[in-house]
């Protein structure tokens, strides 16, 4: 169930831009909701454009900061088997936990 919207922001040439993310409640434990995006457009803009921070805004939070490197593969192999793998991801600073609980390909959390 999506109950709020969120927005994700980035830098260039000294503007801020904006794209949608949303967030969807967890239905096994209320206190942690799951965030989304396009997840597209920071994998695209980290290997393609070199932009690695992101800026995810959270209504009634802080603003946190999102740490995305991508790098562009075309030859792989490489550890996802993509043309563009998972380099580096950080929130605040923060590492991920990768879970495949849920998914093969894992989600990852993060300690707020």
């Amino acid at each position: 169930m999506i109950f709020d919207d969120s927005l994700f922001s980035y830098s260039e040439n000294g503007k801020e831009k904006f794209f949608k993310g949303w967030i969807s409640k967890n239905l096994q434990n209320d206190s942690f909701p799951f965030v989304v995006s396009e997840v597209a457009d920071i994998v695209f803009l980290s290997a393609n454009d070199h932009i690695t921070t992101f800026y995810l805004h959270l209504p009634m939070q802080k603003v946190d900061t999102l740490y995305s490197e991508y790098e562009r593969d075309w030859e792989g192999p490489n550890s996802c088997s993509c043309s563009m793998p998972l380099k580096e991801l950080k929130l605040n600073g923060k590492s991920y936990i990768r879970k495949t609980d849920y998914d093969i390909n894992g989600i990852y959390i993060f300690d707020r």
